[in-house]
């Protein structure tokens, strides 16, 4: 009866002894382990001897992009990604890339990278919302908008409340006012009280352009008051930059009351 105990035992401890063994020699898994333990620079420095050992490993490239990326090393960052879609064009390298050029202000870029990504799967709505804020970040609305409805419909019967929001933001910056207010309605009722001031102070603005000045107001002060708790909370944890941002939006805002 205490075969399969011993047997039992014996396997768990060969799996043990060869874990250690992988994570004294393989550099890989160290990275792993060091990145989700939050040892970002060490993390990298096993991550550059997982490239150096294996220059065409998918993984090595992938992980020291992650790493480098909370790090806030984007442009090197973006050395790896390049790679990546070098290695295998896939739709998900290029949704990777896509992002971090967004990130990086260069919008052309990113929306060429989501073109290859939507070529290669049309049926992957994180390609259109990622294209759409491409889009929306260089100006070109029509096209933003189109992408979010895309998208919507891919996640369709469960559009997250996010995609209202941001498609709303488009329909703003298009000055389509009547569009902008349906969907951070939409967006609000989907959002069900987490209370983020920019749905209400996308309501305040579109509901300002409408003529319609009691609700502009009393949509713009909630979302100042939004806002000022979340200053207060980025400001008591050390986010001063985040902080520094939420005065922006508080003065901006302040500046669209009407009485």
């Amino acid at each position: 009866m205490r075969t399969p105990y011993v047997f039992f035992v014996l396997m768990l401890s060969v799996i043990v002894l060869f874990t250690s063994f992988r994570l004294s020699v393989d550099p890989l898994p160290k990275a792993i382990v060091h990145c989700v333990l939050g040892q970002n620079e060490k993390a990298l420095s096993e991550a550059n001897q997982a490239v150096n050992q294996n220059p065409t490993g998918q993984f090595a490239h992938l992980m020291r992009a992650l790493v480098l990326r909370k790090l806030g090393q984007k442009e090197n960052a973006l050395t790896d990604y390049t790679k990546l879609v070098e290695l295998a064009p896939t739709y998900g390298h290029f949704c990777d890339r896509g992002d971090l050029y967004e990130q990086l202000g260069r919008h052309r870029e990113a929306i060429a990278d989501y073109n290859h990504a939507i070529g290669l799967e049309p049926a992957y709505d994180q390609a259109f919302i990622g294209r759409a804020k491409a889009f929306n970040a260089s100006g070109q609305y029509r096209q933003a908008i189109d992408d979010y409805t895309k998208a919507m419909k891919l996640e369709e019967p469960n559009v997250h409340g996010d995609l209202y929001l941001e498609r709303g933001q488009a329909f703003l910056y298009a000055k389509e006012w009547e569009k902008a207010l349906g969907d951070y309605t939409s967006a609000l009722k989907l959002e069900s009280g987490t209370d983020t001031p920019y749905t209400y102070e996308g309501l305040g603005i579109a509901y300002l352009h409408l003529g319609q000045p009691e609700l502009a107001n009393d949509n713009l002060k909630e979302a100042i008051r939004l806002y000022i708790r979340n200053r207060d909370m980025n400001a008591n944890s050390a986010r001063q930059d985040l902080a520094r941002e939420e005065n922006r939006h508080i003065e901006k805002l302040k500046s669209e009351l009407r009485f």
